[in-house]
This record gives C-alpha cells, structure tokens and sequence, in this order.
C-alpha cells in the first residue's frame, strides 16, 4: 500500500484520484495537470490517509474497485467522519460502463456526489473537476465564518446566534434535565436549500444579508426559551425544550413556509429562499426504522430533479417512517410520490449481526442458564453489543465456550424461517420475547434452525 503526493505548494485546487490502475491514475494527470495540483493514491486505505493528513485537497475522484479498502469503504469513511473539513468533500465516482446503471444507484445511496463512467473524456473529466472544486471553495469560504474558537467568540459573528459550540453545550444540559424530568425534547435542524450556488451567484455580501434574514424570521416562530444557533454554512438548529414529535412537526412546518415566502430582489432578478429541514416522512417505506437495537437504514430518496440522502430512519407513531437526512440535489415537497434507494451493503452487514446477537442469546442461554435475559443490544454494520443479566462475570473457559457454540451454530448454515402468528401461539412454540418490549395480537417469529426461536422485527439472513 503506497501513496504518491507531490511536494511543495501550489496555488491550484488540490484534486486526488484513488485509483490501483497505474494507466488510470496517469491519464487522469495527464487531462487534469494544468488546471489543477493533481495527488494520486494507488488504493482506499491510501487514499484515506491522504484525505486525513491533507487539508487542501478540495475534490476526490475514485474507482470502485480497489484492493485494502474499495470505492464503498472510502465513502463511508468519508460521509463518517465528524470533520467537516472531510464529510462535505466531494466525491466523484469513476467505474466501468458495463455496471453504469446498477453502480449509479449503489453510489449514489452511499453518498457519492457524482459519478463519471471509463473510458472519462477529457472535457467532461475537466468539467466536472472545475465545478466541484469551484463548490468546495466556497463551501471552504462558508465554512470559515462558522468556526471561530469557542473561546474567542461565543455568537455567530455573521447572524448574532449562538455558535455550534454553544449550542452544544447547552442540548447537552437540555437532553440530561429532560431525561431527569421524564420531559420531551426536540431538535430541529434547517438546511437552505443549493445556498453555495447562491453564494457563488450573489457573493458574501448579499448572502450574509440572506443569512441574518432566516435566521431574523426563525426567532419570531418560537418561544423565547427556546435556543436557536447557526451550526453550519447555511445550517441553522433549534432545540425546543417541553415540545414532543407531534408539537416539533407543527413547528417545522410554520418555519419552513416562512422561510420559503422570503424573497430578494438583485437588479431585475427575485431569488426565492427555499429551506429543507433535514427530516422526510413517508406513510411507508422499504427502509428499516430503528427498533429492536437494531439501527435505521440509510441511502437515498429521489424523484426527478431532488435527491435526499438518508443518514437515519425513525418510526414515528402508528405508521409514518422519519427519514432523517440532508436534501443535496434540488427540491421535495410533501405529497411528492419518491424512490427509495437503501443502501444495501450497509444493511447487508446489519443484518449479519442481528442474525449473531440471536445466536449468542440461544448459547448464553443454553451455557450459563435459563435465567439469562436479553437487557439491550446494538445492531449496526460494525459491531453488535450485547446486553444480559447474570448473577457474576463470565469466565475465560465460559467466553471461549460461547464464543465456540455460536461460530458453530454460524458454519452449520442453517436455515433462517419467519412467521406471523398469534403472540399465545408464538409463546407456545417456545419464543423468547424480551422483556418491556410490546407486542402486538400477531408477532413475528424469527427461527434459525431449531437453535434459536425469538420475537423480532428486525433484518436477518436468509
């Protein structure tokens, strides 16, 4: 695993191409050097270290196919990270035609921004370089404004609201005296919709007029003891303290018209502020809402012209599915009809460790007793955690026979049924529920050979 970086500085944007085909990584230099200070990395991982280690690099273009850590793992990596300097790159997606279509969807649900097909020509490589690092500049620029030190300036210098850190601070209190006092809280966040293509059009200027106008407007629509901060570019959160779901949704949807009514005039021209509020709820959805320990899906929500990409999915009273995210391509409206696109891989490896915490229940169970009680899990592509109740700490030979008993069970391959059927019957067949949770008349009965019959809603193997 190596690494290629040109020394010395330049004053053209930085562009990295990840890449393990050396005729690639040379064609890419080749159309894009004039125009730009061109690194290059032979793999993911490389890759990766670069993007950590290099603060220029404005703009990545990367194969999907590449040996340490792929195209998918790179993007994770970045969507991920909690740097902003890192999360809000751009990342341009370059892979064979022959899986143009199917590759486009994948990338797209991970949270690619773009995507260009081998064999690239060299105006449309040169286009899509110059317009994106054109948007990291300003996003850079943007992002400037909002990140003085906590300790040099408490307030946003631009709209006169407290900062992220403040903000921060402060849920933080809110979230532990809501928890302490059994109290609702809620968290909205508002994103002004294509606001760098504003920015590029209007200049600072003007759009700092824009700013201190939405957040002027979003003050005068709640209470004043709620807190209201700029934490981001064009990002704006509200915390309502004592406000449950159905009282936030009210809220969110007075500010977003309100905002969507503001109108600027430039010469002859009216723009018209348009805001997403990082939330799009469906009356149903292919997406798994987070339940069970297990964690909510991501990936995309699209129609003609407007892209969502979900970054989590909550389910909200009796049927309606929150996708929790941010709108990065056009406009969605409620009553738009929209295409779901899970991220598949993220839910495949979910759904391998949902499938092990069953396991690992059955041979608790069977090891150390019937008394062993599920008391929490977490279910997600990484890890899966494990909660139980025993009288003492397991032992060294008690772990290892664990641990034997459940790759067993994993390499006997057995076969994974579900069924619905009446919770009287379910608990007849020898279902184990869990403890608080609620069920309904009818449940669904997860077996995995005849080790483990359990009670769950959630994804599995097959």
């Amino acid at each position: 695993m190596t690494m290629t970086q040109e020394v010395g500085q330049s004053d053209l944007p930085r562009i990295l191409v990840v890449d393990d085909s050396k005729v690639m990584r040379l064609a890419a230099r080749k159309v894009l050097n004039d125009d730009f200070d061109v690194v290059v990395a032979e793999d993911g991982q490389a890759g990766w270290e670069m993007i950590e280690s290099d603060t220029t690099i404005q703009v990545v273009f990367t194969d999907l196919s590449m040996p340490h850590l792929d195209g998918f793992g790179l993007l994770d990596k970045v969507r991920g990270s909690e740097t902003a300097r890192i999360s809000e790159l751009p990342i341009i997606i370059i892979t064979g035609a022959e899986d143009d279509d199917d590759a486009r969807e994948k990338v797209l649900a991970a949270g690619a921004t773009d995507f260009i097909t081998k064999p690239f020509n060299s105006v449309d490589l040169k286009a899509r370089a110059n317009s994106h690092a054109n948007a990291a500049q300003v996003t850079t620029e943007l992002r400037e404004q909002t990140e003085a030190p906590a300790e040099e300036q408490a307030l946003d210098s631009v709209t006169g609201l407290v900062n992220r850190h403040v903000f921060e601070e402060g849920l933080s209190q809110s979230i532990s005296y809501a928890r302490r006092h059994q109290e609702p809280l809620s968290v909205i966040r508002v994103d002004l919709d294509q606001f760098n293509r504003l920015f590029v059009k209007l200049g600072r200027k003007r759009c700092n007029a824009i700013l201190r106008k939405v957040a002027d407007v979003v003050q005068k629509q709640v209470r004043e003891e709620d807190s209201v901060a700029r934490i981001g570019m064009s990002r704006y959160a509200i915390s309502l303290s004592g406000t449950d779901h159905e009282n936030a949704g009210l809220c969110t949807e007075r500010i977003r018209k309100r905002i969507n009514s503001i109108r600027f005039k430039v010469g002859e021209e009216i723009f018209q502020i348009t805001a997403s509020i990082g939330v799009v709820v469906l009356d149903h959805t292919p997406f798994y809402a987070e339940s069970g320990g297990q964690v909510g899906d991501r990936g995309v929500l699209r129609k003609n012209g407007g892209v969502f990409r979900v970054l989590d999915t909550q389910k909200q009273g009796d049927g309606a599915f929150v996708h929790i995210g941010e709108l990065t391509q056009g406009s969605i409206h409620t009553g738009d009809e929209l295409e779901a696109l899970i991220d598949h891989q993220r839910r495949a490896a979910t759904r391998l460790n949902h499938s092990a915490t069953h396991l690992m229940h059955a041979a608790l169970r069977e090891i150390l007793g019937d008394h062993v009680q599920q008391k929490g899990s977490l279910v997600d592509p990484e890890r899966l955690r494990f909660d139980f109740s025993h009288f003492q700490p397991l032992t060294a030979d008690e772990l290892q026979r664990i641990e034997n008993r459940v790759n067993e069970q994993i390499r006997a391959n057995a076969g994974v049924e579900t069924r619905i059927m009446p919770v009287d019957q379910a608990m007849e067949a020898g279902a184990m529920a869990l403890f608080g949770e609620k069920y309904g008349d009818e449940v669904r009965v997860l077996s995995i050979g005849d080790f483990s019959v359990e009670l769950c809603g959630g994804t599995h193997v097959r």
